[in-house]
């Protein structure tokens, strides 16, 4: 990627939006990466959060996606679903990482953050489907949606 044309990364990455502007991110950080990593993708979160561009979510998916590292990946979806269930509006990503990775049973949190993305999109969207969701009756959003007094 390094040596490719801005224009051929933009062609793969179009559908992504953005796609100049990341094109040229990608370019540069893929120097870096042969550079700086001898043409290796870095295996910890500390050198991943040292390339421009790269946050703590797009970390934590390399993690555990490229190095099968028990990271969970945190972001507006997963906040959301995790805030509705068990109630943790207003925690930052930092402790719901925390707090995610002593829940996920360890050597699944691909299976995990795979799941999350799903369920996210399709159970716990922004309009809810509590309707059909196999966790309704122990999640603490549609108890609160649903209690009558």
């Amino acid at each position: 990627m390094a040596q490719a044309e801005v224009s051929d990364i933009e062609s793969v990455i179009r559908r992504l939006g953005f796609q100049r502007q990341r094109a040229e991110q990608f370019k540069k950080m893929a120097s870096v990466i042969v550079s700086e990593y001898k043409g290796e993708v870095p295996s910890s979160r500390e050198d991943l959060l040292r390339l421009n561009g790269i946050g703590g979510y797009v970390a934590n998916a390399v993690l555990c996606f490229a190095f099968n590292k028990d990271e969970p990946i945190v972001d507006v979806n997963v906040r959301r679903v995790v805030g509705r269930f068990f109630g943790w509006s207003g925690v930052k990503d930092a402790e719901i990482e925390k707090r995610l990775r002593e829940l996920i049973p360890k050597s699944e949190a691909k299976k995990f953050n795979w799941g999350m993305i799903d369920f996210s999109a399709l159970i716990c969207s922004r309009k809810p489907k509590c309707n059909i969701c196999f966790l309704s009756d122990i999640c603490s959003y549609f108890e609160r949606a649903h209690y009558k007094p």
